[in-house]
């Protein structure tokens, strides 16, 4: 009952585990109401999905990358969110086709986020398998 030791088995959908896990907060003024609940990420579609994570990139690509808070809180928790090196979560051909055009850190949240913004912008010029992998977006 509540018991977030539990959620393990729903650890690989990151969206399912934040959401239970703040349904099933031990301090019942924490938890989410029914507005907020249908309002979380997990039920969004996944264009919407991709929408936030271009703009949040856009938004990021703003920063002052010395000075800016958010820039080092999104990287503070970037091991966390892809682990060390994000580019084995990628497949090889978005990889083979990201390394023509500039480099990227494979350790940087911020640079998957520009990854990911930058494939949806030039998504006409991808090779036909990395569009394959994309097209249902």
């Amino acid at each position: 009952r509540g018991d977030p030791r539990r959620l393990e088995k729903i650890a690989s959908a990151p969206d399912a585990f934040d959401l239970v896990k703040w349904m099933i907060c031990s301090d019942p003024l924490s938890r989410p109401d029914s507005n907020e609940v249908c309002m979380h990420p997990f039920f969004w579609q996944d264009e919407r999905k991709l929408t936030f994570l271009v703009d949040f990139s856009d938004r990021l690509e703003r920063e002052e990358v010395a000075s800016s808070s958010i820039l080092l809180n999104v990287e503070r928790d970037a091991e966390r969110v892809v682990g060390r090196s994000w580019d084995r979560k990628v497949d090889s051909a978005l990889l083979e086709d990201a390394g023509k055009y500039r480099s990227y850190d494979r350790s940087s949240l911020r640079d998957l986020l520009r990854l990911i913004r930058n494939k949806r912008h030039h998504f006409h010029e991808l090779p036909p398998k990395a569009r394959l992998l994309l097209a249902p977006l």
